[in-house]
């Protein structure tokens, strides 16, 4: 019996002695409707996708204020993370809630950011998208620039990060298991082309152990289509990172419902996505456990808003004089960190609210 006991505790000081598994963590950060993301490796790398919007503006005159806020938020969370370096800034296109702030970040982040990760040059002529591109690529100075295209890959060690979609090209071929027919194609003509940034954003497949996430940025229905008709080429994910803050002009059918995640993550404002066409293909789309908001959709059905343990920002009243911000935000995000084996857990930082999902093998 003594040995037994001996040994048993040898075990439990072994056991305790060694580190705990490390996970790939994912921070979908508040922008306040525009989009911003930390991605750190279990090695330690990092890479921000997106920065959100450089100031609030004015829905009549169309004035931006300049303000930190967006800038200061990611920078909340790379201290958290304790990240020493930015080793990749993605940026998915040139609209102003995704690339405007990459200046202010970059400027104010107080780290090195070692590469930038862009589709070249911007595919629309008017004046904000230019002014927000020429910004950008003075902002990174001496650093590395990288343009990227369909089958490429961001290297991050131990995890892939796959380039599905860049500058309005696709992948052509099935990814590994991948291939099979679509059957929701037959009832959807493709849609109009979509020339412009947001089909022209870089998407990204994360594969790290057996968790597979998707995100897509702003891609539209038109792009969606190519990945996924008249065969899905791009296979199951366990997350789905919802498109376009959850605007109807994304999330077709054809590809929510063929991803068949369990879990959902939509980066909407308060008064911005969340659509309801949107809402109700993420909480039918099969094998869906649950989905999660970064605000409360004002104006919307109860059934369009998640529930409210899983949404990080509530419901709060807004205030004219901050050009639609609104007060009580304090900026939640939502976190998500992955294990090799497939099993990944998501915490709402605004109460702590957390929920583990099981790897989890899709059969139609």
């Amino acid at each position: 019996m003594r040995a037994y006991v001996v040994a048993a505790v040898l075990v439990f000081l072994f056991s305790a002695a060694l580190p705990a598994a490390k996970t790939l963590d994912v921070y979908v950060i508040d922008a306040d409707g525009g989009k911003a993301m930390l991605v750190v490796t279990p090695s330690g790398q990092s890479m921000v996708v997106d920065a959100g919007y450089a100031g609030f503006i004015d829905e009549k005159s169309q004035v931006v204020t300049p303000n930190d806020l967006d800038a200061d938020r990611i920078i909340r969370l790379v201290k958290l993370a304790n990240v020493k370096q930015i080793d990749y800034m993605v940026v998915t296109h040139y609209h102003n809630d995704h690339a405007e702030n990459v200046p202010r970040f970059v400027a104010k982040v107080g780290i090195p950011v070692r590469n930038f990760v862009d589709h070249g040059p911007p595919v629309e002529q008017d004046p904000l998208t230019q002014a927000i591109f020429k910004a950008y690529t003075s902002a990174i100075g001496k650093a590395n620039r990288v343009t990227v295209k369909p089958g490429d890959t961001i290297p991050l060690k131990g995890v892939q990060v796959l380039v599905l979609t860049s500058a309005g090209a696709t992948i052509k071929t099935p990814l590994p298991g991948a291939g099979t027919p679509n059957p929701l194609c037959a009832a959807a003509a493709p849609a109009p082309a979509d020339n412009g940034e947001n089909g022209a954003s870089i998407g990204l497949l994360y594969t790290f152990g057996k968790f597979r996430m998707l995100d897509l940025a702003d891609l539209t229905k038109p792009k969606e289509y190519d990945l996924m008709c008249p065969n899905n080429l791009v296979g199951t994910v366990d997350l789905f990172m919802v498109s376009h803050h959850g605007f109807d002009l994304s999330n077709s059918p054809q590809l929510v419902y063929e991803l068949h995640p369990q879990v959902a993550i939509m980066n909407n404002g308060a008064k911005k996505g969340n659509e309801r066409q949107t809402a109700t293909v993420v909480r039918t789309s099969p094998g869906i456990v649950n989905s999660w908001q970064l605000h409360y959709t004002v104006g919307a059905l109860p059934e369009n808003n998640a529930a409210p343990d899983r949404i990080a920002n509530p419901q709060e009243q807004p205030d004219p004089q901050s050009f639609g911000y609104v007060l009580g935000d304090k900026g939640d995000y939502i976190k998500v960190s992955a294990q090799e084996n497939g099993d990944f857990t998501v915490t709402n930082s605004r109460n702590g609210f957390t929920q583990t999902y099981k790897k989890r093998e899709y059969r139609p």
